[in-house]
């Protein structure tokens, strides 16, 4: 198992407490939250709207005073669970690339967009944001699901003061981590290029699935200088006039970096700025050019100047302040008072703001279909006075909506900060990717409101969508949504389980996002982002559909679907005799099952044929299995069995004489490859080795103990797999494999490792994760892993049962879409004395049903009631077989 060096986080811990101040934190310590870097101040009032900051708040020097903790306060006494969600965990780690690779992004679950403070630029495998970073170089609307993934349509703004500086090597603005506000629904940041605070800028940040918010103050320190005519706050700012030495705040906004087209045009009247850009990091893998790209944004700006109320907001900004830029070989070059520069390289827009320019609200609102439908965006989802906190009053509902499902009682706060954060890391992809259509109703004036798009109301619109697979604009049936970046070889583990659960109604979008990939595409997704990548090996949506239909869900297409999933298993790639389909190979037909011709006729598929061909071989057999239990269900029965029979196919790459998973070759000789690393990576497995893929067959473990040589084998391969250091929760084939021994007779082993597992995988700290989030499936593991269950072959519908977390779970589940009462049930898991020393079963009783074997079925999940776990000190007889060997602690 992998231990995170905790030398390598921070010195200073988000949470710590500074010793300065620990005399009045120890009244208030048990009310500590993520939030704040301590708790030296506390809130007065439960509305943020009425709290009162310290009167040098926010450009304050001194530590009690700092952004942590005075925003902490802010919000402390509305949050419930929310409280225990830190998005600084998975932001660093020891490795460049393979740590958490998560970013503190604010925007609504699920959005098509999530804003990101950026302190470095986003590229594939690297994120916007670094923990170890001190420097704010703006913040990014991105649409980059993963660290590994590239980003498309994104948008990029930053500030700053004086001469304008639009390089990202330039216009940075360093803070301190005191001076760093991070939660789910706003982040804020003091943050300055001088060493005096006050020239410091004040940055907030919120956003929701295609518009977001960034609202800039300035210090009184700024505001000395002349001043310019002042205009209403209804007025268009056109009428402003300022002189050159006048200047102070400046917007920049980054339509397109160097290697990349876009367009700016500003509007003076309107007082915005909009364009697009064409980036699309991912554009050489896969077949679909989507040469027609565009990602558009429209930024739309207000400002206060020195003596306004702070609800009296000037529209716009000054016609002489505006101006465009572009990148060359000798750097940016500045164009001001020009309004447009159209389908360049390294295209900018700016605006300058008075000297006495107290705040800047700027709004962006993105699409990829159109820049007026960028335009409408903002409009539903942010129109013009919206206020920060009206946006992150809305966010901090929408994630409580999550985060209050699971309430628990017991385990440390460590625990509760790991689970509720990887609820809202569970909670964001697949993303939203269709758009409100607008109304053809044109408003005659401003008080014709047009119909906002909140949270929990998205049903009462329609929708479209760009679809980079076909180039071009798809509408879906109204109410109905549509969702891009599948990961899909990653979340069919566990973190699907986790939305057919939680989102019922969601997941037939998602089901019928599917099937339009489908359709559009000729094959089902593998890891789609815009269009298809071909990153990862299967076709595991195969799986994804069954585990859907067998746990009833309904609403789409099911002849459809299995004629998707038939096909997958039936037809092979194009030039598959010419391609190895190696990682991120450029340039190739959808890849689908590469290999499938010699597997059909020799049963697995070869090193000397196609690159990961062992851990091919093993995933078509699993998703052979999916779609032969999804043939039961619609009673194809000799379907069913063909593919049952081909599910089998693991046994083809087993070689008994090393007793592991082997690279085989065309003409049937296995390799005998080194492994220095008892972590390390072989031929012919996909992020892994002959370890880690000897239990990937979750479809029939019986069958491997046999092939094995017997369960007591498999059982002593499984203890050498541990002991000797194989396992790596790090990445997803090791997530599954602790659940062996449960079905093996050993469930005491289950039960101490997964506990072991939780704690050197998972942390609380900005290092928390061994590897990759992976679009939430990291956290589907803790989660489900934290309720004493996992989901160890997703299409069965049963869960392997290890042991609690927390001593009580009250979970909240939503009624499925079928149930036209509209109650859901409730779940209560109790499991007193849960702790690192208690975590062996003695007992387990459903609903006051005694349970000997540890399996659980969907079922008995969906009724909810109460769930009794009796808990040990030491190995218990429970869910051991008695011809097991002795039990040893």
């Amino acid at each position: 198992m992998r231990v995170l060096t905790r030398a390598s986080a921070p010195a200073l811990r988000f949470l710590a407490l500074g010793a300065a101040v620990s005399a009045t934190l120890a009244s208030v310590r048990a009310h500590q939250t993520p939030f704040a870097a301590d708790d030296s101040i506390t809130a007065t009032t439960s509305s943020a709207h009425d709290f009162v900051p310290p009167p040098c708040y926010p450009f304050c020097d001194a530590t009690v005073d700092s952004v942590s903790k005075v925003e902490g306060a802010r919000y402390r006494n509305r949050l419930d669970t929310l409280q225990w969600v830190d998005p600084r965990i998975g932001t660093n780690g020891p490795d460049p690339s393979e740590y958490g690779g998560m970013v503190p992004s604010v925007a609504l679950p699920f959005a098509g967009v999530r804003t990101v403070p950026m302190t470095r630029e986003n590229l594939v495998s690297g994120c916007a944001y670094h923990d170890n970073d001190t420097a704010n170089i703006g913040f990014l609307a991105s649409r980059q699901p993963a660290i590994w993934m590239g980003d498309y349509g994104f948008a990029t703004l930053f500030a700053g003061n004086g001469e304008v500086k639009l390089g990202k090597h330039e216009r940075g603005h360093s803070y301190k981590r005191s001076q760093e506000f991070v939660s789910p629904f706003k982040y804020a940041v003091t943050m300055s290029n001088s060493s005096l605070a006050e020239n410091g800028i004040f940055a907030e940040m919120s956003g929701k699935s295609r518009a977001a918010m960034v609202q800039y103050t300035y210090p009184a320190a700024l505001n000395s200088g002349p001043a310019g005519t002042h205009t209403d706050h209804d007025s268009i700012s056109a009428t402003l006039s300022v002189n050159d030495s006048e200047w102070g705040p400046y917007i920049g906004i980054q339509a397109s970096r160097e290697q990349w087209r876009g367009a700016v045009r500003i509007d003076v009247h309107k007082g915005e700025v909009s364009g697009y850009n064409t980036e699309r990091m991912d554009y050489r893998l896969g077949p679909h050019e989507a040469p027609d790209f565009r990602g558009y944004f429209v930024y739309r700006f207000e400002h206060q100047r020195s003596g306004a109320s702070s609800d009296e907001w000037i529209r716009g900004f000054p016609a002489d302040g505006a101006g465009t830029a572009h990148s060359n070989s000798t750097g940016i070059t500045l164009h001001p008072g020009e309004r447009a520069r159209w389908h360049e390289l390294g295209v900018y827009a700016y605006v300058r703001f008075p000297t006495d320019t107290t705040k800047i609200r700027v709004r962006v609102g993105l699409s990829l279909i159109s820049e007026e439908q960028a335009r409408y965006n903002l409009d539903v989802e942010m129109p013009d006075a919206t206020a920060l906190e009206d946006v992150v009053d809305e966010l901090i509902d929408a994630w409580k909506s999550k985060t209050d499902r699971i309430k628990v009682q017991g385990g440390t706060e460590e625990q509760k900060r790991i689970l509720y954060t990887g609820i809202f890391h569970a909670s964001q992809y697949p993303a939203e990717h269709a758009e409100p259509i607008p109304d053809t109703h044109k408003p005659t004036n401003r008080s014709e409101a047009t119909p906002l798009l909140r949270f929990g109301h998205e049903h009462e619109h329609s929708y479209h969508y760009y679809s980079g697979y076909t180039d071009s604009v798809h509408r879906v049936d109204a109410g109905a949504q549509r969702y891009q970046s599948w990961s899909i070889w990653d979340i069919y583990r566990a973190q699907w389980n986790l939305l057919i659960l939680f989102e019922p109604e969601r997941v037939v979008d998602l089901v019928r996002s599917l099937l339009d990939i489908y359709r559009q595409s000729g094959f089902l997704p593998m890891w789609s982002t815009l269009a298809e990548t071909n990153i990862m090996i299967a076709t595991h949506a195969d799986s994804l559909l069954a585990e859907a239909v067998v746990k009833g869900v309904r609403g789409f297409d099911l002849d459809e679907a299995w004629q998707a999933v038939y096909k997958d298993a039936t037809v092979p790639p194009e030039r598959e005799d010419e391609l190895r389909y190696e990682d991120r190979e450029e340039y190739t037909p959808l890849e689908v099952r590469a290999g499938l011709s010699f597997y059909n006729h020799s049963g697995y598929v070869p090193l000397d044929g196609w690159s990961e061909s062992t851990s091919r071989t093993l995933d078509y057999a699993y998703d052979d299995h999916a779609i032969a239990v999804l043939a039961e269900v619609l009673g194809k029965q000799s379907d069913a069995s063909f593919f049952h029979n081909r599910s089998r196919n693991y046994r083809h790459v087993f070689d008994h004489e090393q007793g592991l998973m082997a690279a085989r070759l065309k003409n049937g000789t296995f390799l005998v490859q080194p492994l220095p690393d008892p972590r390390g990576r072989q031929d012919g497995f996909t992020e892994g080795n002959s370890f880690d893929y000897s239990f990937d067959v979750v479809q029939d473990v019986p069958g491997l103990a046999e092939l094995v040589g017997g369960r007591t084998k498999l059982t002593a391969l499984l203890d050498r797999h541990f002991g000797e250091g194989h396992n790596d929760q790090s990445n997803e084939p090791s997530h599954h494999i602790p659940y062996l021994y449960s079905l093996l007779g050993e469930a005491h082993k289950t039960q101490r490792l997964v506990r072991e597992i939780s704690h050197e995988a998972f942390s609380d700290q900005p290092d928390g994760y061994a590897g990759n989030e992976d679009c939430g499936q990291q956290s589907a593991w803790y989660i489900w892993s934290a309720m004493g269950l996992y989901p160890v072959n997703p299409v069965s519908g049963e869960y392997v049962v290890s042991s609690p977390f927390f001593e009580h779970m009250e979970i909240d589940i939503p009624p499925r879409v079928a149930n036209d009462a509209g109650n859901g049930t409730k779940l209560r898991i109790h499991a007193v004395g849960s702790d690192d020393d208690h975590v062996y079963v003695a007992n387990l009783t459903v609903n006051g049903r005694a349970v000997a074997k540890p399996k659980l079925n969907w079922d008995d999940i969906l009724a909810g009631g109460e769930w009794t776990f009796g808990l040990q000190s030491s190995p218990q007889e429970w869910g051991n077989d008695p011809e097991s060997p002795p039990l040893r602690a």
